[in-house]
């Protein structure tokens, strides 16, 4: 009966610990939509078509060990998450979802829209004005 009640609480805790785990690595992804991330630039577009970038605060990147081992760690982790919520795929005629993702792509409203969100953290996107 103890080994039991202690097995309890090490699975509590595991369990526990995997909640925040996630919840810290959902609120640091900027591509997610609750994010605690805060963009340093404002964009907007002109008149003519034109993107107009604002700065609102100058970033900061931080290089030691600590920082690299919790950036591989929340990688790791939005890895696995996102092979369980990945994206949707599109469907019907190739036609069709030519169409539908060249209106997502170049939606005045979605400046930086740019295909692979599932990919996230294995590559670098929409650093600086990628898209202009």
């Amino acid at each position: 009966m103890r080994f039991l009640r202690k097995l309890k609480w090490i699975f509590l805790t595991i369990l526990i610990f995997l909640f925040f785990a996630v919840w810290a690595v959902a609120g640091n992804n900027p591509y997610t939509s609750f994010t605690r991330v805060k963009s340093p630039y404002l964009t907007q577009l002109d008149a003519k078509g034109n993107i107009v970038l604002d700065t609102i605060y100058t970033p900061q990147l931080a290089n030691n060990t600590l920082v690299s081992f919790l950036a591989f760690a929340q990688s790791g982790i939005r890895i696995g998450i996102n092979s369980f919520l990945s994206e949707q795929p599109y469907s019907g005629s190739v036609s069709a979802i030519i169409q539908a993702i060249h209106t997502e792509r170049f939606d005045p409203a979605k400046i930086y829209v740019i295909s692979g969100g599932h990919f996230s953290d294995m590559y670098i996107r929409n650093v600086g004005i990628f898209y202009n």
